[in-house]
């Protein structure tokens, strides 16, 4: 993954256990915003609709492929393609501080049934 989602604070789950479905949860997060969204998290001139036209739908979209990809777009120059994933690591940090991990008993997956039980050894 190129892009971290590891933040510090109160806010980011300790151990092993929660990472996995925090970060699983970022990323379900970050595929909900759209690109055209990057104008506000960045201040200067940012193209995104060209971005977004170009199949970079999503923060997401943006940041799994790195930069390279969005070089070949036509009508996205050296500016757009520099500060745009700029902006999708900034809103990708955010996500990562306000995400929260939901553990219900109808969403038996095998991360939250690894993270139960581990909290059920420390109890």
């Amino acid at each position: 993954m190129p892009w971290p989602l590891t933040t510090s604070g109160p806010s980011r789950p300790s151990g092993p256990a929660p990472e996995p479905l925090h970060d699983a949860a970022a990323r379900e997060a970050l595929d909900a915003i759209p690109a055209t969204r990057l104008q506000g998290a960045i201040e200067g001139r940012l193209r995104p609709g060209a971005v977004e036209r170009a199949g970079f739908r999503t923060v997401r979209a943006v940041l799994d492929p790195g930069p390279h990809p969005m070089r070949q777009v036509p009508g996205v120059g050296r500016r757009t393609v520099d500060q745009t994933p700029a902006a999708a690591r900034q809103l990708a940090g955010t996500a990562g501080e306000t995400v929260a991990v939901h553990l219900g008993v109808d969403r038996n997956e095998p991360g939250t049934t690894a993270l139960v039980g581990a909290l059920h050894v420390l109890a």
